[in-house]
């Protein structure tokens, strides 16, 4: 019987030798792509590079001209302020605002404080830009600003233009002139008139009452102080529901409008006796031998 054949296993050399020249092969592909800057489309685009630390914006457009206020056309009556300043190019409108004594913040984010009133200007119009605070405080000093704006880009704006005032004091009316000759004493009503004043917006009549002593002293009535005070815009007033006999003081004072005067002004004094309650006359019999 024959002896059994022996298995021979084939050489791995050749495998191996094949491995090598794969890896040695894509080694000088990826040496070469990178030495002279190859670059392999893969199908799909590549994200453009930007400098390291900076993002892509777009410019903002250039500010518009700060507006130029005329300080000798500034106009001041009574409690109110009038500014003119010269037209900005390309604004469509303008904001305003103002403040007192104290600076009020900005909080609109604009570098701006919350505008009072905005100033718009009608498509083409060149005229003179102007515009009047009232209801102002007098014997305050305020600033009032102004910045020009384009409607097309909120961006687009001027600086704050600033002009500062002071409101001048106002004097206190003059002392109504009460023409006593035109006085009227009817019973338990008395009527005054007085010289109208312009720049008065009412007039204030305010009174008292004494009784007539023995030695003609004026003393409080028995009954307690008699007083009262009533507010008129006419330049006369009637005041009713006087006692009798009683001499009555009565003071007129005029109220400012706030655009020529201020304040109360001195009063003006008139005195007048009211007649004795005449249903006690003729009341009670003759004396007796009479």
């Amino acid at each position: 019987m024959a002896a059994p054949r022996k298995h021979r296993h084939a050489p791995l050399w050749p495998v191996a030798l094949v491995v090598l020249a794969v890896g040695f092969v894509l080694f000088l592909a990826l040496t070469f792509t990178g030495a002279f800057g190859i670059h392999i489309e893969s199908g799909y685009p590549s994200p453009t590079p930007t400098p390291s630390g900076t993002l892509p914006h777009t410019p903002l457009p250039p500010r518009l001209a700060e507006p130029v206020i005329d300080s000798s056309a500034i106009v001041v009556s009574g409690n109110a302020v009038t500014i003119h300043w010269d037209p900005v190019e390309g604004a469509d409108k303008y904001l305003l605002r103002y403040s007192g004594s104290e600076p009020v913040p900005s909080n609109t984010g604009l570098g701006f404080g919350t505008p009072v009133a905005v100033l718009a200007l009608r498509y083409g119009e060149t005229r003179d830009p102007r515009y009047t605070f009232d209801g102002l405080v007098p014997g305050t000093e305020y600033t009032f600003y102004v910045i020009a704006h384009d409607d097309d880009s909120r961006y687009r704006r001027s600086g704050e233009a600033e002009v500062k005032v002071k409101v001048p004091s106002l004097p206190t009316p003059p002392t109504p002139i009460v023409d006593t000759d035109a006085t009227v004493v009817s019973g338990n009503a008395v009527t005054f008139y007085w010289g109208r004043i312009e720049g008065v917006g009412k007039y204030r009549v305010a009174y008292v009452g004494y009784e007539v002593g023995p030695d003609g002293q004026l003393n409080p009535p028995k009954s307690g102080l008699v007083l009262g005070h009533e507010v008129t815009i006419f330049a006369s007033h009637t005041t009713e529901g006087l006692m009798p006999s009683l001499v009555y003081t009565f003071r007129i004072a005029a109220f400012g409008d706030g655009l020529r005067y201020a304040g109360l002004s001195s009063p003006a004094e008139v005195t007048v006796q009211t007649p004795p309650d005449e249903s006690s006359h003729g009341q009670g019999g003759a004396k007796p031998g009479e």
